[in-house]
């Protein structure tokens, strides 16, 4: 049963997975490296029990670029790339 004195925050509210926005994420093979990012990004995140805001903070990196990224709406700079790597404690290899 739900507690109905819950409050959630904006911030708090995850945005839609990358697979719900492309379809193509779902796939075996994933068609573009910038979908297996947007993947990968978002399950170590949730791996790591982060809201977007958590890891922009972490990853010094504005809410909305980690929004972008997880949705594939951006193409995603080497320098995020570390950035987000570092945060997660992994080699950028693993966003990949």
């Amino acid at each position: 049963m739900a507690h109905t004195n819950l409050t959630i925050l904006r911030d708090e509210l995850s945005p839609k997975q990358p697979a719900q926005l492309n379809p193509t994420v779902n796939k075996l093979s994933i068609n573009t490296s910038r979908e297996r990012i947007a993947l990968n990004v978002y399950r170590l995140r949730k791996h790591h029990q982060w809201s977007v805001k958590q890891l922009a903070k972490l990853s010094n990196l504005s809410v909305i670029r980690i929004y972008s990224i997880e949705n594939c709406q951006l193409e995603i700079s080497l320098t995020d790339l570390d950035k987000l790597a570092t945060a997660f404690g992994t080699d950028i290899v693993e966003l990949f």
